[in-house]
């Protein structure tokens, strides 16, 4: 969840928000964005690992939004596995998983379809990230290459996805 700042954009479309980080100042400032205006964003905010939380929700969110969160994964199966099993499971449609990833520097080392960044972050190859994402049993609707964010003056490209169970 970061500092929140997602959850002030997905906060609309759903009943109940959750949101989790591994760093216990990010909980901290996600617990606290909106709560000067008396509007908290989130309804609840677990400090822990991805796939572990995501793992102990069981199958009941109609989505998950990891926003700026793959590029600190290398191997993103474990992630795309534990969402799968998280997303609700329905007639007429199934849960949606949107998410970024950052595109792999030129001429970096790669082990599989990922590799570690001179940012310190990990960039994904798009074939591989599609592979992985069906390999735990969703399908990828929607994908477009975009600039994800700024890092000082440098755009930082990546791809944004969608992705739902069949």
């Amino acid at each position: 969840c970061g500092s929140g700042l997602v959850g002030d954009y997905v906060r609309g479309f759903c009943d109940r928000l959750v949101g989790v980080d591994a760093s216990a100042a990010m909980v901290e400032q996600a617990r606290a964005r909106g709560e000067e205006e008396g509007d908290k964003i989130y309804d609840e905010v677990e400090h822990g690992e991805l796939v572990a939380c995501l793992e102990a929700m069981g199958d009941g969110a109609d989505a998950v939004v990891a926003a700026d969160v793959m590029c600190y994964i290398s191997d993103l199966s474990p992630a795309f596995e534990a969402v799968a099993g998280a997303l609700r499971r329905r007639e007429g449609g199934a849960g949606l998983l949107a998410f970024s990833t950052e595109s792999l520097e030129s001429g970096k080392e790669r082990s599989k379809g990922w590799g570690l960044k001179s940012s310190g972050r990990y960039g994904h190859e798009a074939t591989w990230v599609r592979s992985a994402v069906e390999g735990a049993g969703m399908t990828v609707v929607e994908e477009e290459e975009e600039v994800l964010r700024m890092n000082g003056e440098e755009e930082v490209w990546g791809r944004v996805w969608v992705a739902s169970l069949p």
